[in-house]
C-alpha cells in the first residue's frame, strides 16, 4: 500500500487494488501523516531472546545472578533488574519477559501524574496550600513522603495542573531548560 501511495496512486485506486474502501486507506494514511511508518526494532542494548533464554536456564539450574551475567558478558545489575521486572527467580519466563519488554517500549507513555489519582490529589492539595512547584517536587522526592514516582512533569496554571510527558519538553534533570512553574519528580521506585 505504501509503495503505491508513494508512487502517487489515488486512494480510490489503492483501495480497489486491495479490495477496500478508499476511506479505509485514507484512515491508514492519515494515521501516519502520509509517511511510511518506521519499522519497530529492538535497541542494540536491549537483551535478546537468546540472552533471556540463558537467564531462564541459569535460574532453573540455580546459578547466581552474577554467574549468569558473566556468561552473558553483561553487568549483574542488568540481569538482576530483568529478573525482578519479570516475576523474580521463581516466575521468570524468557518468552513472556521478551513480550513484556517489547510492549513496555512503546511510546509515547502517559506520565505518572496523569495515571495516578492519588498523586494528582496530593499535588492538587499542596497547590491549594500555596506550595511552590519546587516545594512539592522536593517533598515528593523525600522517602518519608511514601510516594513512589519516576518522572512527573506538571505545569501549574492558576488553580489547576496541566500534565505533560517529562520526555517531551525540557531536560529531565530539573536543571537548565525547565519552565517556571514546572514540577519534576524524580523519585525512583
Amino acid at each position: 500500500m505504501w509503495r503505491r501511495w508513494k508512487a502517487g496512486d489515488s486512494l480510490h485506486k489503492i483501495g480497489r487494488a486491495f479490495g477496500k474502501e478508499h476511506s479505509s486507506i485514507r484512515c491508514l494514511v492519515s494515521r501516519h501523516g502520509g509517511f511510511v511508518p518506521v519499522v519497530r526494532r529492538r535497541s542494540l542494548l536491549a537483551l535478546t531472546l537468546r540472552e533471556r533464554e540463558e537467564i531462564s536456564r541459569g535460574l532453573a539450574c540455580g546459578s547466581s545472578i552474577r554467574e549468569i551475567a558473566k556468561r552473558l558478558d553483561r553487568v549483574a545489575s542488568t540481569v538482576s533488574r530483568e529478573v525482578a521486572r519479570h516475576g523474580g527467580r521463581s516466575e521468570y519466563r524468557a518468552n513472556e519477559a521478551g513480550s513484556e519488554a517489547w510492549e513496555s517500549a512503546l511510546r509515547p507513555k502517559r506520565c505518572l501524574l496523569a495515571i495516578q489519582v492519588r498523586l494528582q490529589k496530593i499535588v492538587a492539595s499542596k497547590l491549594m496550600l500555596d506550595w511552590s512547584p519546587e516545594q512539592i517536587s522536593g517533598w515528593l522526592k523525600n522517602p518519608l513522603s511514601s510516594i513512589h514516582c519516576k518522572e512527573v512533569r506538571a505545569t501549574v496554571n492558576g488553580d489547576h495542573v496541566n500534565v505533560e510527558s517529562a520526555a517531551k519538553g525540557s531536560s529531565s534533570n530539573g536543571g537548565e531548560g525547565d519552565k517556571p512553574g514546572t514540577i519534576l519528580v524524580s523519585f525512583v521506585t
